[in-house]
C-alpha cells in the first residue's frame, strides 16, 4: 500500500524531510516530533504550521505509531525502489520517478516488459512474460484494477485512521475535562471539609469551656459548704473548750456546796453535731467528665450522619448527571 502512495504524503512541512517520530496534532497535521516541539518552542502562541489553527494551551504530543509503520514502510519501499536502478543494467539509463508512479510505468528487471499486470499471490507487479515464467499459474489481474482497489483501501485505511486520530483527542479532551471537573470537585471538598472540621472543633472547645464551667462551679459549691462545717465545726470547738475549762475550774474549787450546784450543768456535753457521716466528696468530676464525653460522642455522630446524608445526596446527584450525559450521546 506504502508503495502506491506519493511521497509528499511523508514529507514534514517543516523539515521538507520524511517524517521521523511522527506525531498528530488536534487540527489532524502531522510533523516530525522534534520540529513540532522546536517550532513551538520559538513561538508565543502554539499553532499548526499548515492550517494555522491555534490552541490555547500547548498540546501534548504523542508519536502516532500507526503513521510512523506506514511511513518506515514507505522508506523500505522507497528504498526498494531505488536500489534496482542503481545494480540492473537495464534500469541505470531510466529517470527515476516518484515510487507511487513507477509501478505504472516502469519496466519489468527480467524481461524489461511493461509491468501492467499485478500478481496478487505474490503482492507485485509483473509483465506479460512473468506469468509465463515465475507467476505462471498465478492469480493475475490488470494493474489499474488492483490499483483501484488498492486506493480504495487505502482510502478506508486512511479514514481509519483519522477516526483513530479523532477518537483519540476526544478521549485526550474527556480525561482533560475529567481532570478539571475532579480539581473543582477537590477543591469544594477541600473547602467544605475545613468547614466542616473547623464547626466539629468549634463545638469541642464549646463543649470544654462548658466542662470547665461546670467543674469550676462544683468546685466552688464545694469549698461554699466545706467553709461552712468548718465554721460550724470552730462555734462547737470553741464551745467544747469553754466547758473544758469550766471544769478544770471546778476541779480545783474546795467549796463542796459550789462543786455538786455547778457540776450537774457542766457534765452534760453542749449541743453538737453528729459528724460521722458528715464528708466532702475530693472528686466531684467523674460523672461530669463522662457527660460532657458522651455529648461529644453524640456530636460526633450527628457531623457523621450529615457528612453520610451530604455524600448519598452527591452520588445521587452524580448518578443523575451521568444518566443525563448518556441520553444526550
Amino acid at each position: 500500500m506504502a508503495s502506491l502512495m506519493s511521497e509528499e504524503q511523508f514529507l514534514c512541512c517543516i523539515c521538507l524531510d520524511i517524517f521521523t517520530n511522527p506525531v498528530s496534532i488536534p487540527c489532524g497535521h502531522n510533523f516530525c516530533l522534534t520540529c513540532i516541539k522546536s517550532y513551538w518552542d520559538t513561538r508565543e502562541h502554539f499553532e499548526c504550521p499548515l492550517c494555522k489553527e491555534s490552541f490555547r494551551r500547548r498540546p501534548e504530543l504523542r508519536i502516532n505509531h500507526v503513521f510512523k509503520d506506514i511511513t518506515e514502510h514507505f522508506q523500505r519501499s522507497l528504498k526498494n525502489h531505488l536500489g534496482p536502478h542503481q545494480r540492473e543494467p537495464a534500469l541505470q539509463r531510466h529517470r527515476l520517478t516518484d515510487p507511487a508512479t513507477f509501478a505504472t510505468r516502469g519496466l519489468c528487471r527480467k524481461h524489461e516488459r511493461p509491468l501492467e499486470l499485478f500478481c496478487r499471490m505474490d503482492q507485485t507487479p509483473v509483465c506479460v512474460r512473468c506469468i509465463d515464467t515465475d507467476h505462471k499459474g498465478h492469480n493475475t489481474i490488470p494493474m489499474e484494477r488492483e490499483s483501484k482497489k488498492m486506493r480504495t483501501q487505502m482510502k478506508k485505511t486512511e479514514g481509519d485512521m483519522l477516526k483513530m486520530v479523532q477518537d483519540r483527542l476526544r478521549k485526550m479532551d474527556e480525561i482533560k475535562h475529567s481532570v478539571e471537573l475532579s480539581k473543582i470537585s477537590a477543591e469544594k471538598e477541600i473547602e467544605g471539609s475545613v468547614l466542616a472540621f473547623s464547626k466539629l472543633v468549634c463545638s469541642i472547645e464549646r463543649s470544654q469551656a462548658e466542662l470547665i464551667e461546670v467543674i469550676e462551679e462544683k468546685q466552688k459549691a464545694a469549698e461554699r459548704r466545706a467553709e461552712g462545717l468548718i465554721n460550724e465545726l470552730e462555734r462547737e470547738i470553741i464551745e467544747l473548750q469553754r466547758r473544758s475549762t469550766e471544769l478544770e475550774q471546778l476541779s480545783h474549787t474546795e467549796d463542796h456546796l459550789h462543786f455538786l450546784q455547778s457540776f450537774p450543768s457542766l457534765s452534760t456535753p453542749p449541743p453538737t453535731k453528729d459528724w460521722s457521716e458528715i464528708s466532702v466528696y475530693s472528686d466531684l468530676c467523674v460523672d461530669t467528665l463522662r457527660a460532657a464525653m458522651s455529648q461529644l460522642v453524640d456530636t460526633c455522630r450527628d457531623f457523621e450522619k450529615r457528612l453520610c446524608e451530604e455524600e448519598l445526596r452527591r452520588t445521587q446527584q452524580y448518578a443523575g448527571e451521568s444518566m443525563l450525559v448518556c441520553v444526550n450521546e
